[in-house]
């Protein structure tokens, strides 16, 4: 294991080259604007002390100044040197299949390295393209060009010595990680899975054990880019309501005139998928549509298999875009139902399978529509990066899959006068492409913001889901009078109660974002991904603190739900007597023949479920007894061995003529799984 003290006096000589961090350091977008490193958080006092533990003692002090200038070990890294760097299959930047997501690494430095910074090393090597925050302890930390990104984007300090060296708690990851993943950059979370008492046992067990052998082990455990954001324990709340879209596109020409696209876009936030498949013009008009009214903050493309005029569409969004190996990555249809099949995301029953998917495929779920092929092709793109990301599990498994149809444009050209009513009333909403959304300012204005927009002034919601609902519905709004007439008549019913409104309005308030929340409660309650994520092995230093928020969040979740019942109960009693139909199957609930789920059982349940405030306090739920059949049983028996033992203690105090007593602190951590 690094040592704090040793650490930084651990040299690593090769020859030098200044133009090696350029490779290194990662550039966040070239469209947005970096902020200041005045407004990035910066470590706290008592923080700094704690960090300077890491400092060598007998090397002086140096200005945080003059050690952004000094020349970093890995600034004399040959094998980083601009003219010298290669990918791991050892191609260099011209070569068209390059790979900047991986790096070579020689041999010969391997054995020269110390054991965690060889670990590192692996690591990065085979993850160039992210941040790493590396645990040591209770802290995350970087090294070389990371480092350096730490200091200059975070305002971190630099730990003394010959190599890049910064660092933080790790109860402020969710700060330090959002502020780069903001700026533009990828971050990885590197856990150690393994306490020394845990390495030193299994290297007992080896016949032979090296240096490298000793080290705790270390995995990655995530990697979170703008794409990929989710709402965990660590990473807490993004702060943002709106939707945050991966997109990935595939293409395959049609002429010179048009293409046939497959899409898929996922928010990570609420694990919501889309997938579509259509035809475009030369000019991609439903692409940019799409990306519109879906606005995308980081796109996917197959590398060497798009037009050069589809690719033009994409650079000119100012997002962050990877371009993907054909099918290794950017898998076909055929690998993509096979991995979904072979990785059991749902149940073996056919009809455990979310329905989307089933029309995509033939009967076995393995063999796709011919006129689905391109669809499938982005959802095996999005499934590949959300799985080098280690979040495709607890989204995938949601089952929350959307098949996405463009809005049909309507031109002249395409409908006669005389098909012009029946189009209009198969049209259910209105066309509002990518250039009137944003000549008119609908949701975006010039500068790229909210401010002044139609959007901005309609949107009153208070809740998160609601504010995301309505840009939907701005930038889709219905053309037909029957459904336009039905939200007004729904309207005018509503406020003819506004004493009570104001009422319900404080009720919404109090609603957390559940979309949100029941997508992080998925997560921290599936079962396969408590068993082989690499999560569930990672040592956590302030596991209390994140078990009481698991708890915070599942609680919140209930109260959202009795809020949410009660909101229904009142509008009901309001609106009884409406003469909206709409209102009438919002209101009502499902078993007497409308769309309102009806809550209340399984809040009953919850209610007597266990001890609120306990669980709070312990940062872990007791079932009430008879809650859980399973749990009673287990306490059953452990009482039934616990007084068989005392019976037993009893019978050799008796035999020996003394009192005999059972050591109650041993050391069983040798024994646990």
């Amino acid at each position: 294991m690094l040592t704090r003290k040793k650490a930084s006096k651990r040299k690593l000589t090769t020859p030098s080259s200044k133009k090696a961090v350029k490779q290194m350091t990662l550039a966040p977008l070239s469209s947005g604007k970096k902020n200041s490193v005045s407004s990035s958080p910066s470590v706290r006092d008592n923080t700094k002390i704690r960090l300077s533990m890491f400092s060598a003692e007998d090397e002086p002090a140096c200005d945080v100044g003059s050690q952004q200038e000094k020349q970093w070990t890995h600034l004399s890294m040959d094998f980083l040197r601009e003219d010298k760097i290669m990918d791991a299959q050892k191609r260099r930047p011209n070569d068209p299949e390059y790979d900047p997501k991986t790096l070579y690494l020689p041999e010969d430095l391997k054995g020269k390295l110390t054991p965690a910074h060889r670990q590192w090393w692996d690591i990065k090597s085979k993850n160039f393209d992210v941040v790493l925050f590396f645990k040591v302890g209770k802290f995350y930390e970087l090294f070389h060009m990371d480092a350096v990104i730490g200091v200059k984007e975070l305002n971190l300090l630099f730990m003394k010595g010959d190599y890049a060296h910064s660092g933080f708690p790790e109860i402020s990851y969710a700060k330090y990680s959002q502020t780069l993943i903001q700026k533009g950059y990828k971050v990885a979370r590197i856990e150690q899975t393994e306490t020394p008492e845990m390495a030193d046992a299994r290297c007992k067990k080896m016949s032979r054990s090296s240096k490298f052998d000793k080290v705790v082990n270390r995995e990655l455990c995530r990697i979170t880019t703008r794409g990929t954001m989710t709402c965990g324990v660590l990473e807490g709340d993004i702060g943002d309501s709106r939707a945050r879209y991966l997109l990935a596109i595939a293409e395959q020409k049609i002429g010179s005139q048009s293409s046939s696209l497959g899409v898929c876009f996922v928010d990570t936030t609420i694990g919501s998928f889309h997938l579509g498949q259509f035809e475009d013009d030369k000019h991609f008009s439903r692409l940019r549509t799409l990306m519109a009214h879906h606005s995308p903050v980081q796109i996917l493309y197959e590398k060497g298999r798009i037009s050069g005029s589809l690719k033009g569409v994409i650079c000119m969004v100012p997002v962050e875009r990877d371009g993907l190996a054909p099918e290794s990555e950017f898998w076909n249809a055929d690998k993509t139902l096979n991995f979904l099949s072979e990785n059991a995301y749902f149940d073996e029953q056919e009809e455990d399978w979310p329905q989307e998917l089933l029309n995509l495929s033939t009967g076995d779920k393995r063999t796709v529509r011919g006129d689905r092929e391109l669809a499938i092709r982005a959802l095996g793109a999005v499934i590949w990066y959300l799985n080098r990301c280690l979040i495709d599990q607890e989204l995938v498994s949601l089952r929350q899959f959307h098949w996405y149809e463009p809005i049909q444009e309507f031109s002249q050209q395409s409908v006669s006068p005389n098909q012009t009513d029946s189009y209009m009333k198969s049209q259910r909403n209105m066309v509002l492409d990518e250039i009137t959304l944003k000549n008119l300012e609908v949701v975006v204005n010039s500068s790229g913001t909210e401010e002044g927009t139609l959007l901005q002034q309609l949107d009153r919601c208070v809740t998160p889901f609601g504010k995301r609902l309505l840009r939907q519905w701005v930038c889709n709004p219905l053309c037909r009078p029957k459904g336009i007439n039905s939200r007004l008549d729904a309207i005018e019913d509503i406020l003819a109660h506004k004493d009570a409104i104001e009422t319900v309005i404080g009720l919404l308030r109090q609603l957390p974002d559940l979309q949100r929340l029941l997508s992080r409660i998925h997560t921290q309650g599936h079962g396969k991904r408590s068993q082989d994520h690499p999560d569930s092995r990672a040592i956590l230093f302030e596991a209390q603190i994140y078990s009481k928020r698991k708890i915070t969040d599942f609680i919140s979740a209930l109260n959202g739900f009795k809020v949410a019942a009660e909101i229904q109960d009142l509008m009901h009693k309001l609106v009884g007597d409406s003469q909206s139909e709409l209102l009438k199957q919002i209101l009502t609930l499902e078993r007497d023949g409308g769309r309102f789920p009806d809550l209340i059982p399984q809040l009953q349940f919850f209610e007597g479920a266990f001890d609120k405030k306990q669980a709070l306090k312990d940062g872990c739920i007791t079932p009430a007894n008879g809650v859980d059949r399973e749990y009673d049983m287990a306490l059953r028996n452990l009482q039934e061995v616990e007084s068989q033992f005392q019976g037993y203690l009893k019978e050799q105090s008796q035999f020996f003529g003394c009192k005999v007593l059972f050591p109650s602190c041993l050391h069983l951590e040798c024994y646990q799984k």
